[in-house]
This record gives C-alpha cells, structure tokens and sequence, in this order.
C-alpha cells in the first residue's frame, strides 16, 4: 500500500497545488508571472496544479488557459475593515470547497488569503507554501502590519509550513517576525533564458526598427510599475544631470499612479526629448534586447524580475542597493549599486555605463551568467518540486 499524507491522499505521484494569488494573468506584475510561470512549469513537468485568484472585470470566473484551470473567485482589491473580513472569509469558504483537489496551498505573498491558507490548512490536513513577494517599506510583511489586528493575522501566517524567501532582506524580516529559521527557504525567481537573451548587433537593429525605437544613440531602459516605490523620480533627477549624454534615450516601460506626474517632469529643460514613455508592454523581452543598459531604482523589492531579465539579455545594471539586488548583483563584477534615492550617484554610475562600450560588454556577459545560473526556470521549478514532495511525505 502506497504511503499517505495528511487527509488520507496517497503520496505517490507529484502533489496536487493550489496556487493562490491576488491577482493573474492577463495581469503583468512579477508576482503574478512569477504565479504563472511556476505553474505552467509544473504542468509542463507532468504536474497537477491551478489557481485561485480575485475577480476581475471582462473575464470568465472560472476558465481552463492552456490546460490550467484558473478559478476567479476571489473578493475585490478593498481588503480592509468589513471588506477585508469578507476577503478573508471568502477565500477560507473557496478553499474549503476546492479542498479535494489539493495537497497543498502555495500562496504568492503574504496577505489575508495567506491567513486563510493556514487556517483552512489546519482543519482540513493541508500544508502551506507561503512566498514573500516584497520587503522592506513597501514589503508585505510591512503591509500586514498596517491592516487592523496585523500582528494577530501574521501570527496566523507564522504557523505556515514553509516561508519562501527570494532575498536575504526578506529572510531576515520573516526571522525577525518569529518565523523560525528552519522553516524559510531561500529560492530565487523563475527565469526564460530562451525568451531573455542577448540579441546579436544586427538582430538588436532590427529590434529597433520594429518598436520603433531610435535606430542609433544608446537606449537605457527600465522597466516596472510607474509608483513611489519604484524610485523613478529618482531616476529623472539623475537623467537630467547627464545633459551632455544627448543621443542616450531613457526608455520608461510600464504604468502607473505616477505616470502623469513622471511625464510632467520628463518635459523638463534637462530631459525633453530624451525620455520615452512606452506604457504597460507585453514585448518586454524585445525592448530589453533592443537596449544597451539597463537602470533599475527601487526604493522596496523582493527579487525584482525586471532586473533578472535585463540581466539575462546581456545589459549592463546600475541598480538601488536594496531587496534581492544586493544578492544578485556584484558592484563592478556583474553590474553597479547605488544607494537609494542618491540622484548623483545613479547619475555617475550611469555616465560610467555610458562613455565605456568595454565596461558595459564585461558587466553585461557576467549579469548573463549570473542570471542564467542562479534563475534558470527548469532549476527553479525543480526545487520547488523538491520542496513539494518533502512536505507531502508522510512523517516518519
């Protein structure tokens, strides 16, 4: 007789995964592709798995996307007094209901679904992945706290099985909130190599002329959610200082809150003209390829997906010292730091990209490296399989 895990399933076979997330594809943040990618790299591996997500206006409440079922049934985004009471309750009644179809709950970040994970875990003989999605000001643990009861609720989370930690700063937040150390498990993010990688001189022209992008000056890009976390006025300020750099153009990917305030500076004196606004894309993979450095500024990551991927496509990195960029980035060897919301010094690291092509081709084939062999989708999808079945097994 096959062994059996709690609830009476038999351990035989890859475990049965409920992924829970705030928000799913067609959404394009990183943690909800960060989601997608594990999952679609689950099912591609011969493994059973689907999604519990919010609703979300204009698409079915349930759908079966490529052979993943993705179930939208999940309260809104107000997740706060009575509204977030009904969040909670919602996803702890969805859980119940879907509990014959999984072994185990993964939830990507630490929210009031995370709450109901564990608690519905609990009673009904489950376990419980729980993925940290952000640290620091803007990082999820930070966020519970300002919830009312935040303490009491991560509390709650702390009984979870396992704490997936994408960088050393999130790790060390988990451990500082009682979370033993034994139960965090370091993990970095999923990467396509094949759909991030260097693009050849001629294939990078080409590139150019197809989005529509300058066909000669350098091109820096960067990529994220046009927010305050993301430091972006931090880059502007820096961008107008290099006022001789003028056949360099800043490439601004994505939309936000800020978007309107971003693009008010940007026609500044120190800018105009030298600053593109390219709104939320799908062909992000092609404008990274297409560019010759990258500038990432956050002032509150986790492991910033954006930044792995330029790394991947072979761009040289000035990024902010904090979240996961400290742990992937080596200053000078594969890319360069700087201290948050220090306007000279990314204005300096970035002159430093710009005036030396020899600088950026070493830095850039090291962030290759670096990125390929820490990220590399199939590695990481196998860990997690790893970290599945050990927690599916029977106690002995």
């Amino acid at each position: 007789m096959p062994a059996s895990a709690a609830g009476g399933e038999p351990v035989s076979g890859p475990p049965r995964v409920c992924m829970v997330v705030c928000n799913f594809s067609p959404a394009v943040g990183g943690t909800e592709r960060q989601a997608e990618a594990l999952a679609r790299g689950l099912l591609a591996e011969g493994g059973e798995t689907f999604v519990l997500t919010q609703r979300a206006a204009g698409l079915p409440r349930e759908e079966i996307s490529g052979g993943l079922r993705v179930l939208r049934r999940l309260g809104g985004p107000e997740r706060r007094g009575i509204e977030g009471i009904g969040y909670l309750l919602g996803a702890a009644r969805l859980l119940l209901r879907e509990r014959r179809r999984y072994d185990l709950i993964h939830c990507h970040g630490i929210y009031l679904h995370t709450v109901a994970a564990v608690l519905v875990a609990r009673a009904a003989g489950k376990r419980v992945v729980v993925k940290a999605a952000c640290g620091g000001a803007y990082g999820d643990l930070a966020a519970m706290r300002r919830h009312k009861g935040g303490r009491a609720l991560i509390a709650i989370c702390r009984a979870a099985d396992r704490f997936v930690a994408v960088s050393s700063e999130i790790a060390d937040e988990l451990r500082a909130a009682g979370v033993p150390a034994r139960r965090i498990v370091a993990m970095p993010p999923l990467l396509d190599t094949e759909r991030f990688r260097p693009a050849e001189t001629a294939e990078k022209a080409a590139l150019r002329g197809a989005l529509g992008l300058p066909a000669s000056g350098l091109l820096v890009s960067s990529v994220g959610r046009l927010a305050p976390q993301k430091g972006l006025g931090t880059l502007l300020d820096a961008w107008g200082r290099l006022v001789d750099r003028p056949r360099a153009t800043l490439l601004l990917v994505g939309d936000g809150p800020a978007r309107g305030e971003l693009e008010r500076r940007a026609r500044g004196d120190d800018t105009a003209g030298r600053v593109r606004f390219l709104g939320e894309r799908r062909d992000v993979a092609d404008i990274l390829r297409a560019s010759d450095a990258f500038a990432f500024h956050s002032l509150s990551e986790g492991m910033p997906n954006a930044l792995v991927e330029a790394m991947a496509c072979g761009l040289p990195c000035v990024s902010s010292a904090t979240g996961g960029a400290r742990d992937l980035v080596r200053h000078g060897l594969n890319g360069l730091l700087v201290e948050p919301s220090d306007a000279a010094a990314l204005a300096g690291a970035l002159e430093t990209i710009l005036l030396d092509a020899g600088l950026r081709l070493r830095l850039g084939e090291a962030a290759r490296a670096a990125a390929a062999a820490r990220c590399a989708a199939r590695l990481v999808t196998g860990r997690y399989r790893a970290l599945y079945r050990e927690l599916r097994a029977p106690a002995v």
